[in-house]
């Protein structure tokens, strides 16, 4: 759906002559980043409002996008799938942010973040087929992504000790989707090879 209507909004700029046919592929696929990110943001906003956890959805889908764009991890093989998928996994992570807030326990988030920071650092940046990155791209990928999962870790513990679970679960929600979702990836390139 989202390249349907990336495709439409471009074939509309060029009949009106406001970009050139040349560039229609690389305005076709910008069109379809900011569509699908506005659909999932909205996918996870409204799961959010629906469990409670309005503001710690907008702050789970900021640093998750963050991760994502640098670390990568699976990708899905059609549209359709990648949408059911994601918006299973944004959902999911929603929920595990709720039940965090309502668990007793400290050491859930404390073993999600502890997963999800090593699966990060282990295994990211983690290119696939659809994506493949060349090694200075690796290497650049890698610090960013070292450097982020420092910052998530440090932050994490500076809003624990303040008492700010708001953005604390978030935080960990976030770091650990996107640590199951690269060993997820490890597992699908290793399987392809």
């Amino acid at each position: 759906m989202g390249t349907w209507i990336a495709e439409q909004i471009t074939c509309k700029l060029i009949a009106s002559s406001v970009i050139e046919e040349g560039d229609g592929e690389l305005y076709c696929y910008g069109f379809f980043l900011l569509i699908t990110r506005f659909f999932f943001f909205l996918v996870t906003a409204i799961t959010g409002f629906l469990a409670g956890v309005l503001f710690e959805s907008v702050v789970f889908y900021g640093m998750f996008m963050l991760l994502r764009t640098y670390a990568g991890g699976v990708h899905a093989k059609t549209e359709r799938q990648c949408t059911v998928l994601t918006t299973i996994a944004l959902s999911a992570s929603i929920l595990e942010i709720k039940a965090m807030g309502q668990a007793f326990s400290m050491l859930v988030p404390i073993a999600m973040l502890t997963f999800g920071s090593i699966s990060i650092a282990l295994l990211s940046p983690l290119d696939t087929q659809e994506k493949p990155l060349d090694k200075p791209e690796k290497k650049h990928y890698r610090l960013i992504c070292l450097i982020l999962v420092a910052l998530c870790i440090i932050s994490s513990i500076v809003f624990r000790l303040l008492l700010l679970n708001s953005v604390y679960y978030p935080i960990v929600a976030s770091v650990f989707l996107e640590g199951v979702l690269l060993g997820i990836g490890k597992v699908v390139n290793y399987r392809r090879t």
